[in-house]
């Protein structure tokens, strides 16, 4: 039927106020959004204390995956990496050290730099911080840099990151075969392989590329390691709900399964400030070897250190 005049006052009288609480609650949840994002940058620029720089403005970090076990050298350090933060760049460069590298140790004895953690440790009351602390005074000298920090992870360890970030993709640039991988500390050895082109690794295969020594030289080795930490930090700063409570939440479940004199507030300084670093640099610390030795697959080429 046709609407009276006072129905149709009624229903634009309603439509009207319909249209005026729809956009006063628009511009209700437009401002709170305001808000939070305000509150949030105001938290973001903050939180966090600035950590310690040398005297190039770079925050160096001692990298170390150490061997797991009981027996007397499980400690031994596998991968030795300094990564190095130029904050004015925003770049990150990696030197890795070849752990056969011979220097001197605390007593002046003549040992690979990957036994000074285990040797510290053992002689340390089995302190792996302490160990820590030994084995960073030794990368200074070789490097001749301030290294403050360290973060350390063993074998175990590192198979958890890797899973907990749903593993990674590595690139593998040609067929890699290793057909004496080590199983177990008794001689026992397996096959591992990977083919050419992109590959989905899972923590205990990340570790195998990590760790393999007779598929290449130790060199080349140093750079898949790179390569490997390079690939976990990018997934794990490329979450979407990336936020100071999902840091926290993080740093409290990492802190668990890695070693690392870095505090909570220094790993929020350094997300807020390097959440897009848009270059990676790898480095290996080379010296004299001879070229019959390290481009074959024999694993063992000690290296003298240049200071002594």
């Amino acid at each position: 039927p046709k609407a009276s005049r006072r129905e149709k006052i009624v229903r634009w009288g309603l439509l009207g106020t319909f249209l005026i609480i729809s956009y006063f609650a628009w511009w209700m949840q437009t401002w709170a959004k305001q808000i939070a994002n305000t509150v949030a940058y105001i938290a973001w620029s903050t939180i966090g204390n600035s950590v310690q720089k040398d005297e190039s403005k770079n925050i160096n970090v001692l990298l170390v995956w150490y061997g797991w076990g009981k027996h007397g050298w499980a400690q031994l350090a596998d991968t030795i990496i300094v990564a190095s933060y130029n904050t004015n760049q925003h770049s990150v460069s990696m030197i890795s050290l070849p752990r056969d590298l011979l220097v001197l140790n605390w007593s002046g004895d003549v040992v690979k730099i990957n036994s000074i953690l285990s040797r510290a440790y053992n002689n340390n009351g089995w302190d792996i911080r302490s160990a820590a602390q030994t084995l960073m005074k030794s990368v200074e000298k070789i490097t001749g840099l301030t290294i403050p920090y360290y973060g350390m992870i063993d074998f175990d360890g590192f198979i958890q990151v890797v899973d907990s970030v749903g593993g990674i993709d590595i690139y593998v640039p040609q067929h890699f075969l290793d057909r004496e991988y080590p199983v177990d500390w008794n001689g026992t050895y397996e096959i591992f392989e990977l083919f050419e082109w992109w590959n989905h690794l899972s923590g205990p295969n990340t570790l195998k590329y990590a760790r393999s020594r007779h598929s290449t030289s130790d060199f080349s080795r140093s750079k898949r390691q790179q390569q490997i930490i390079e690939a976990i930090a990018k997934k794990i700063l490329s979450r979407d709900n990336l936020s100071v409570g999902k840091l926290r939440e993080l740093y409290s479940y990492y802190t668990t399964i890695i070693k690392t004199n870095l505090q909570l507030d220094d790993i929020l300084w350094l997300a807020k400030n390097g959440t897009n670093i848009p270059q990676i640099f790898a480095f290996g610390y080379t010296t004299q070897c001879a070229n019959t030795i390290w481009r074959t697959m024999v694993a063992w080429c000690r290296l003298r250190n240049a200071q002594w």
